[in-house]
């Protein structure tokens, strides 16, 4: 996963795309082991990769996005 500076806001790929099941629109959890970090709002999937917003419930408590997180689908997404 990577973290990149957009106007919009955060940005972060992820190395899962249609292969996987990834979807436009569809949100991800962000978890770093056990811990939540925070949300990923997929806007652009390719074949093995995604790009997506990264939502914070609150920048001030949870980590920072980084490679080596994890992120999964919620059920149902």
């Amino acid at each position: 996963m990577q973290e990149i500076d957009e106007p919009a806001g955060k940005l972060a790929s992820i190395d899962a795309g249609q292969r996987e099941g990834v979807k436009e629109g569809g949100v991800l959890t962000i978890s770093d082991g056990p811990n939540y970090v925070a949300n990923l709002r997929i806007i652009e999937v390719d074949v093995n990769r995604s790009v997506g917003i990264v939502e914070l419930a609150d920048g001030s408590t949870r980590g920072t996005v980084r490679e080596g997180q994890t992120a999964t689908s919620r059920a149902g997404e």
